[in-house]
């Protein structure tokens, strides 16, 4: 859809959707720091939503900064398909065609742009800062791809037999959680 649904929990009831000029909504993430609701679109856009005022505040043209002209043919404009937050400035991309870009909110290009290599849609992107390592977590549905922040050198990565449906990371603890398309393991 290309709305954006609100419920108020207090009320009880649905709030006027929020209107995106996008055909098709993705991926949704809400900063905490500053509160914006952020959108990844079929169109390769993340559009920033200001709760308050309810109005679209910022949006950022991901689509194509994601081709590159070492593309042979594109066919279409790549979808953000993952979002998620560091900070209240930085912002992590994942696109339909593989590729993490990492942004600081206040630009237009990306800090860093990382490639899969396997042209899989990214699932998943976080963020995880302990002790001295500042590292991201992608995910699509073939490889788990763990690497720094700053210099996007691998740090490891992890391969399944099965997709990967999801990731969860249980903060100052490094479990690190994947949910898979696996038959039921016996006990």
């Amino acid at each position: 859809s290309h709305q954006i649904y609100r419920f108020n929990l207090e009320q009880g009831r649905f709030l006027n959707p929020l209107d995106s000029e996008a055909s098709s909504l993705n991926c949704i993430k809400i900063n905490p720091e500053h509160n914006l609701i952020c959108v990844g679109t079929i169109a390769g856009k993340v559009e920033a939503w200001d709760p308050r005022t309810r109005n679209r505040v910022a949006v950022l043209d991901c689509g194509l900064q994601a081709i590159s002209s070492e593309t042979d043919l594109v066919t279409s404009v790549p979808s953000v398909t993952s979002l998620a937050f560091r900070d209240g400035l930085n912002m992590g991309v994942g696109t339909s065609t593989g590729l993490v870009l990492l942004y600081d909110i206040r630009s237009k290009k990306p800090m860093l742009s990382k490639d899969h290599m396997y042209g899989l849609p990214i699932k998943k992107v976080q963020y995880h800062k302990e002790h001295n390592n500042d590292l991201v977590f992608s995910m699509d549905s073939q490889t788990v791809k763990i690497w720094d922040r700053e210099s996007g050198k691998p740090y490891t990565s992890i391969e399944a037999t099965a997709e990967f449906t999801d990731l969860c990371l249980y903060k100052q603890s490094g479990l690190l959680f994947l949910a898979n398309e696996q038959p039921k393991m016996q006990t």
